[in-house]
């Protein structure tokens, strides 16, 4: 019996398997007889769906009317009497609605357009039905009727975009309703989140990883809201549940929830998060030193990666010491920490141009192994110092043009970097 996998993990084995095939490591015709073993869902070893134009422009049109119909109301909603708002609205919804049903099958994508249009036309009639018979309640309550009303006309057009919009009013409504600072009912989303990651893995299983991580992120952001901005508000005291979470979190992804990459992620984001709280904190006025740290922290993330985060710990870890090198050449930093050096330009300039020769030769060192990231830095230095000093020194049109130049001759490299890299692997074909 073959294993059924997406499309996405069969086109990575089936390329592997071939490299590993003309390297030598696989005997002739190897390759062929183990992707066999594999096939897509449903046995079917169909082509990618191509983009259909068609349907984008008529899904853009759609919205784009929708909100002209929401914007002509709005703009002209106090010379309308309480009779005829009603009535338009609900025309509108009826109407577009009854039309979409119509064309469903001689027009499809005409009648996933008007389709779009009534739940716009919906959105409204429930905010005017609110005001018009004074129901009161706050706006976030509209919002979760609005998503629940979206929801059905989703499953029965099976269309994902449909499904979104309908989650993100229902998502909309739980933000300002359970995570919001201010909330009353904070304390209910300790038992309304396991239902989301409920929902999410045995109801919306097309859909089961944007819900992944949309829960994942409605988690986070409900421990930040309330163990981190509530603690530092009210009580002015270092947020120590927050921090003490951090790890646990950690080991519960590695552990429970089969290595999450997601939540390794956010994770990170998290400790580094907690190392800007504790720093602002006890009022350490030398930030070089924390851009130093983090530096350091990210050259780790790059090099030295755990065999189940690889991909993450490099591209957080590169984004970190990227963005910390760059800080680090600003004489404005420098001066911050130690204001004796702010008379002098000197003073400040001179560890700039040091850690920008240092960091030069670490991305040098990268793009000679024909790493692009490396090309990458190399490119943004230069540009850099280059915009800094020819500002200085010379006239403004001429710094433009020679910057063009190089920006030019920057991409040149960095195609021939690209191609050159591509050529070394033995599936490429020109």
């Amino acid at each position: 019996m073959k294993k059924v996998i997406h499309r996405s993990s069969y086109d990575f084995l089936k390329n592997e398997f071939k490299y590993l095939e003309s390297t030598g490591n696989l005997q002739e015709g190897q390759a062929d007889k183990l992707i066999a073993l594999y096939e897509y869902p449903n046995g079917a070893l169909k082509p990618s769906k191509k983009i259909n134009m068609i349907s984008i422009l008529l899904t853009i049109g759609a919205f784009l009317i929708g909100l002209g119909i929401l914007s002509f109301i709005a703009s002209n909603w106090s010379n309308m009497t309480s009779s005829t708002k009603y009535i338009l609205l609900l025309t509108i919804l009826i109407g577009f609605f009854i039309s979409a049903r119509l064309l469903e099958n001689r027009r499809p994508y005409i009648a996933r357009a008007f389709y779009y249009i009534g739940v716009f036309a919906f959105g409204g009639e429930l905010f005017y039905i609110g005001q018009l018979f004074h129901l009161g309640g706050k706006a976030e309550n509209t919002f979760i009727w609005w998503g629940l009303g979206t929801l059905p006309l989703a499953f029965y057009c099976k269309d994902k975009i449909l499904k979104a919009i309908s989650l993100i009013f229902i998502y909309v409504f739980i933000e300002l309703k359970f995570i919001h600072y201010e909330s009353d009912l904070w304390y209910l989303a300790i038992f309304l989140i396991p239902l989301l990651f409920f929902c999410g893995h045995y109801i919306m299983k097309e859909s089961r990883k944007i819900m992944l991580v949309v829960n994942m992120l409605i988690l986070y952001q409900f421990i930040q809201t309330h163990f981190y901005f509530r603690t530092l508000a009210e009580t002015e005291s270092l947020p120590w549940i927050f921090i003490v979470l951090i790890p646990p979190l950690f080991y519960s992804g590695h552990k429970f929830l089969n290595k999450s990459i997601i939540l390794f992620s956010i994770n990170t984001l998290m400790v580094i998060q907690a190392i800007i709280t504790v720093y602002v904190f006890y009022e350490i006025e030398n930030i070089i030193l924390l851009l130093i740290f983090l530096f350091v922290l990210g050259l780790a993330y790059t090099h030295i990666r755990h065999t189940d985060y690889e991909i993450p710990m490099k591209v957080i870890g590169s984004a970190l010491h990227f963005i910390t090198a760059i800080m680090l050449t600003i004489p404005f930093m420098w001066e911050l920490s130690f204001p004796n050096w702010a008379t002098t330009d000197t003073k400040a300039l001179i560890p700039c141009i040091v850690v920008g020769v240092l960091y030069a030769i670490y991305a040098l060192s990268m793009a000679s192994k024909g790493n692009l990231f490396g090309v990458g830095i190399v490119c943004v230095f230069i540009l850099r110092f280059y915009v800094d000093l020819s500002l200085q020194f010379m006239n403004k049109s001429i710094a433009f043009l020679i910057g063009g130049i190089l920006l030019i001759a920057l991409g040149i490299w960095f195609e021939r970097t690209r191609k050159g890299g591509k050529k070394n692997d033995p599936t490429f074909k020109e």
